[in-house]
């Protein structure tokens, strides 16, 4: 198993990782926000080239959140601060830069298709002005060319939902714990979208086309009191706090969602993190084949989240009791 991160050695040290991709060769690249690099590492974890630093110009980048392979080996890597891509040769040099062509409002990537183009998707807006209560925004997604054209994919699809509430000065939005959440993720040449509170999801072909649904089973549950009152005591602001605690005293707080994250493989499978029980150390990821079929199940700690998945082979980012981030190569038998 190769780790990555767990060295104190200056420049090797991790730091909000939100991206990582794991190359044919079984060598590993890390989006390393913390210091604006791209990281690249051998089959035996040891770092092995550098590239990126802060900035906006060429090369340079604000805050990685995303990375993916190109045809041909390239690197692509997303820079949400500054919403732009750039594109990386299989050795990590910069080869050139561009943003999307989507109508205006800050975008995000999920994933890239067998064809090469790539998932992304524009989350509408709201208006924290509106008034208290609870709104949910919606995602409108897109195909976007390796050089930032963009052809629209019919129709929308539920995304956050969030709390509206007054703050001294004016109303701010935060996103709700254990609230209905819409998740995308790209298997083979399809994507999938899922509601956290349904046990139903939805795989489109490249077009938007809906072409199966996948019925998880399962219902989500009530979020007990001490998982409330333990998210509740990690908030800092005031107002923020006493608005949520109003929420859930209410009882209009919902359900935990069925599930909490989906991720796709290079073979076409869809990974499923299924909602844990309150004070579980370690979750469930179901494994479903290109059909829906299920293929198996993986037990992993609550403290990892796939970056990337090839065959049997999962890069994880962890963190630690305080925080501190790793990144390790595993294989696993499903």
């Amino acid at each position: 198993m190769a780790r990555m991160g767990a060295s104190e050695r200056p420049g090797e040290v991790l730091d909000r990782v939100y991206g990582g991709l794991l190359r044919p060769d079984g060598s590993v690249v890390i989006g390393n926000s913390g210091t604006s690099q791209l990281r690249t590492y051998g089959p035996d974890g040891r770092l092995a080239a550098v590239a990126g630093r802060p900035g906006r110009g060429p090369g340079e980048f604000g805050d990685i959140n995303w990375i993916g392979g190109l045809p041909g080996d390239s690197i692509i890597a997303f820079d949400l601060r500054n919403q732009r891509f750039s594109v990386w040769s299989p050795a990590g040099a910069f080869v050139r830069m561009f943003t999307s062509q989507a109508p205006p409002g800050p975008v995000r990537p999920i994933g890239v298709l067998q064809d090469g183009s790539i998932l992304i998707v524009r989350e509408a807006g709201y208006d924290p002005r509106a008034g208290a209560g609870v709104v949910r925004d919606s995602m409108t997604a897109f195909r976007m060319s390796p050089t930032g054209e963009v052809t629209a994919i019919p129709g929308s699809f539920p995304g956050a939902e969030w709390l509206i509430y007054p703050h001294p000065t004016s109303f701010r939005a935060t996103q709700l714990p254990f609230g209905r959440t819409g998740h995308v993720a790209v298997t083979g040449n399809h994507f999938v979208h899922g509601s956290s509170d349904s046990g139903t999801l939805t795989v489109y072909d490249p077009s938007g086309r809906s072409v199966r649904t996948i019925d998880l089973g399962g219902q989500g549950r009530s979020p007990s009191r001490k998982e409330v009152a333990a998210f509740l005591a990690e908030i800092q602001d005031e107002a923020e706090r006493r608005a949520l605690a109003r929420h859930y005293r209410d009882g209009t707080g919902g359900s935990a969602p069925v599930f909490t994250t989906l991720r796709g493989d290079t073979e076409g499978n869809l990974w499923v993190r299924l909602t844990p029980n309150a004070e579980a150390d370690s979750v469930t990821w179901v494994v479903l084949g290109p059909g829906g079929d299920r293929r198996g199940s993986v037990r992993m700690a609550t403290n990892w989240l796939p970056l990337d998945i090839r065959e049997n082979t999962l890069l994880l980012r962890e963190a630690d009791a305080d925080g501190v981030q790793t990144v390790s190569v595993r294989k696993v038998a499903r």
